[in-house]
């Protein structure tokens, strides 16, 4: 959901280069000059074509998705035909598969929440302003309901086999990890195992929200983002929701407007990070841990 609670911050375009190897201080790599990508609020790397980014948008969007190349144009969208975008929070991509997690909820009354997946399309790198419709039958939905009442969530993560994990954004600071720890399992509705918490930040403080989440592509390191900071968490064992450390490397992120979305580079040496608003940034952050 939007937060206009905070004031709008400039950034410096710092490079018009990419790549993926880590480096010692963030890069600016392109700004998304979209009218249509407004409210970033999920990124992904499309893993079929890694010169693409998935992006989705926040509230008040419709049921879509974005192939965004590396110029910020948008190469393709994809409409999840009869689909709901309630409020479409965060994303993961993941072998085949693209999940979008329609887990906002600012007023905590959501009794359930959901994720949707679909088959990630062959997307050619010089497509322009391509569209693809898919119907139900070609995309899927599973609910989520969490063990103790609704929350706010914005940041999701999800493993190869389709298990989820959501971080819970908490006024208090204090974010909740929720874990699903079973293999994708479409229309199914599915009650959420609390495995752990961290305190991001003060309570009523921008530093505590947290707003988005990705594992590395090793399975061995979990990114989640705050509006100003990001916070890598170990795991001993690849895409083992038990083995996560709460013991986090952190590092500051770039003045960004309102940041909204993370993930990692193909290698997992580095993260993108980038904030809604129209031509906001992309940017290239070293990764803290090997």
């Amino acid at each position: 959901m939007r937060f206009r609670l905070f004031p709008a911050y400039s950034c410096a375009l710092l490079a018009l280069s990419i790549g993926c190897a880590a480096q010692a201080e963030p890069r600016g790599l392109f700004r998304q000059n979209n009218p249509a990508l407004d409210e970033v609020s999920g990124i992904a790397i499309v893993r079929s074509q890694p010169s693409l980014f998935w992006m989705h948008n926040d509230s008040g969007d419709k049921a879509r998705v974005f192939a965004v190349n590396k110029q910020g144009k948008i190469a393709l969208t994809v409409n999840l035909v009869g689909a709901n975008a309630f409020d479409w929070e965060d994303m993961s991509a993941q072998k085949d598969w693209v999940y979008m997690g329609d887990i906002g909820d600012n007023f905590g009354f959501r009794a359930s929440v959901q994720v949707y997946r679909f088959k990630s399309p062959t997307i050619s790198a010089s497509a322009q302003n391509g569209v693809l419709n898919l119907k139900a039958g070609q995309w899927q939905k599973t609910t989520l309901i969490y063990p103790d009442g609704p929350h706010n969530c914005e940041s999701l993560a999800a493993t190869p086999d389709g298990r989820l994990l959501v971080v819970t954004k908490e006024m208090s600071g204090e974010g909740g990890f929720y874990v699903w720890n079973k293999p994708w399992k479409g229309d199914a509705t599915i009650t959420l195992t609390k495995i752990g918490k961290w305190t991001f930040g003060p309570a009523d403080k921008r530093e505590g929200l947290t707003t988005g989440a990705d594992f590395s592509p090793d399975g061995r390191k979990l990114v989640v983002t705050t509006y100003t900071d990001l916070y890598e968490f170990p795991l001993k064992r690849s895409f083992d929701f038990s083995s996560i450390q709460f013991t986090p490397q952190t590092q500051p992120l770039p003045e960004q407007k309102q940041c909204e979305a993370v993930c990692y580079t193909l290698d997992g040496r580095s993260i993108y990070s980038t904030s809604e608003g129209n031509g906001s940034l992309m940017w290239l952050l070293p990764s803290k841990l090997k």
